[in-house]
């Protein structure tokens, strides 16, 4: 789950000069009563709110190719859709239903057409578990989409599949520094750009550098212990994935002693009342703790998607990065068998 920051919805009026202007053309064959209809960039640089039509006509300031985000607000419930455009006159049909937002065509735009493309054989690679072709599909991708910000959405699958890997790693890296801080601008310019930088360069974890609430409001160090192993497992509270990670690890705190694992469970949250109430009502016992700013682990080290999990060994060193608790127990599972 990424995590995104609040938008402050505003209305924008007066004179845009238009490089993209974006038909949306919807069929509501159940008649749907749609209170507005919100269309923005993923950066939040442009916002529109508008009244339904079954036409809508929206122009951007854009000059490049560029992730949008169009949303359908019905009452409590909004159906959304997220979409990358060419620059120019992009013309989008979709249908409602009660469920979502289902997009059916679009046309005057490549980069909608590459990316339907690619996550078809995407998704086929990975149910094959082929990270080869992965990779190599990924840096062609971002090779060839190196003058647009598309190449950030490559280079960020990428990441999050060979984070554990210097060697792919520096794969990337000659890549993106084609671009200079041409794409600084974009929403996910510095989840790519700093934390590749921080898997290359970072490697160990002062835990005794941070400062943490434990469940009595108390502002406490983490100390070290004698496990082989501390697996930090960083979240909040409005993230389901981690919440139903939260359940597995209830399940398997002694599978992790036995592994010589201590689990400490770091929340990103900043209601300590909301938090301690979770834990209470859920019972969880292992070390759970609420990070206070400004420093704090997830800045420092560039963590944006959630949940993740550092694995560290007794020196602090990171052994393993991952994005669910079951990829966890697979690792110390294997480094078990390697012994």
């Amino acid at each position: 789950m990424k995590l995104t920051p609040l938008i402050t919805l505003v209305l924008i009026c007066g004179f845009v000069k238009a490089q993209t202007s974006i038909q949306i053309i919807t069929k509501n064959p159940f008649k749907l009563k749609i209170d507005r209809v919100e269309v923005f960039d993923l950066s939040q640089k442009e916002f529109y709110e508008l009244e339904y039509k079954d036409s809508l006509m929206i122009s951007f300031a854009k000059s490049n190719i560029d992730c949008y985000n169009i949303r359908y607000m019905i009452g409590t419930k909004t159906l959304r859709e997220q979409i990358w455009l060419n620059p120019g006159n992009p013309k989008i049909i979709a249908h409602l239903d009660s469920a979502k937002l289902t997009i059916d065509t679009v046309l005057h735009s490549a980069s909608y057409n590459e990316l339907v493309n690619f996550k078809k054989v995407y998704k086929v690679l990975l149910q094959q578990r082929d990270t080869v072709g992965l990779n190599q599909m990924l840096l062609e991708s971002v090779n060839k989409n190196v003058d647009s910000p598309l190449s950030l959405l490559y280079g960020d699958l990428f990441l999050n599949i060979n984070q554990n890997s210097k060697i792919e790693l520096l794969k990337l890296k000659p890549l993106l520094q084609k671009q200079g801080d041409k794409f600084k601008w974009f929403f996910l310019y510095p989840g790519v750009m700093d934390r590749l930088q921080s898997l290359l360069t970072q490697n160990i974890v002062n835990l005794s550098k941070y400062s943490f609430y434990n469940q009595k409001n108390q502002k406490i160090k983490i100390g070290s212990n004698n496990s082989a192993f501390i697996v930090l497992d960083f979240w909040f509270l409005t993230c389901i994935p981690c919440l139903k990670d939260h359940k597995e690890i209830a399940k398997n705190i002694g599978e992790l002693k036995k592994m010589n694992a201590e689990l400490i469970s770091i929340s990103i949250d900043s209601d300590l009342q909301r938090w301690k109430n979770y834990l209470k009502s859920n019972t969880y016992k292992w070390g759970n703790y609420l990070q206070i700013k400004p420093l704090t682990i997830t800045n420092d080290y560039n963590i944006s998607s959630y949940p993740t999990y550092f694995v560290l060994n007794r020196s602090g060193e990171i052994m393993s990065i991952n994005h669910s608790f079951t990829e966890v127990m697979s690792w110390l599972t294997s480094r078990k068998k390697d012994k």
